[in-house]
């Protein structure tokens, strides 16, 4: 090996080394771990970080909100025949928006069914702990107040309306007089709604809201 090849070799060498102690591989970030996030809040209130542990909050919050939409999800019924569950859409402006809402008019959760090879549609917007639903518990407790076409339904310990509009059906669901399930048909008769929305999916949906 020749003396002119030395140089070459030692800053082939310094490159290799550099290149070993400066590369860093980037970590894709996880999920959010909710028993973490306590942690968090936990360390960031001792520490008296109080900004910082509201932000945490929030995010535990936005995650306590999201598993119950799941759990409620779960708790609807499955798609009847020829029908099809669209699949669940995120909200454009995250749990954390949601969160922020929810004072003003409590946690919306929504579903869509949609008729295969048809135009019929089956759309439920659930508003659990919603402040709103207290003229609902007015029209319930007296049914003079629903007005000409509506019908009161009782579902044991709870109660709904049924509406017929001009473009199908609005079935409305109190659960322990502060969870509104508010179900609009297109496409469907009566008989198959109540099918679809029976007791044991109205009990479900109790369990999961809690009274």
């Amino acid at each position: 090996m020749s003396r002119r090849s030395l140089p070459v070799l030692a800053v082939l060498a310094t490159l290799v080394l550099c290149s070993a102690t400066f590369q860093k591989r980037v970590k894709t970030a996880g999920p959010a771990d909710f028993p973490g996030i306590l942690k968090e809040i936990s360390a960031t209130w001792n520490a008296g970080e109080y900004g910082a542990c509201l932000a945490h909050l929030k995010k535990a919050n936005g995650l306590v909100l999201e598993k119950r939409s799941e759990a409620i999800r779960a708790a609807l019924p499955a798609a009847p025949a020829g029908w099809k569950l669209e699949p669940a859409k995120k909200n454009a402006g995250g749990d954390a928006m949601a969160a922020a809402f929810a004072g003003a008019i409590g946690n919306v959760t929504q579903v869509r069914y949609s008729q295969e090879g048809g135009r019929g549609t089956v759309n439920i917007s659930l508003m659990s702990d919603s402040p709103m639903v207290q003229m609902f518990n007015m029209w319930a407790a007296n049914p003079a107040m629903l007005g000409e076409g509506a019908e009161l339904i009782e579902y044991e310990a709870h109660r709904a309306v049924l509406k017929k509009e001009s473009s199908g059906l609005n079935l409305s669901i109190l659960i322990h007089k502060k969870h509104m399930c508010e179900i609009k048909v297109r496409g469907m008769e009566e008989d198959a709604l109540f099918a679809m929305f029976d007791q044991s999916v109205v009990d479900k949906l109790a369990m999961v809201l809690g009274s």
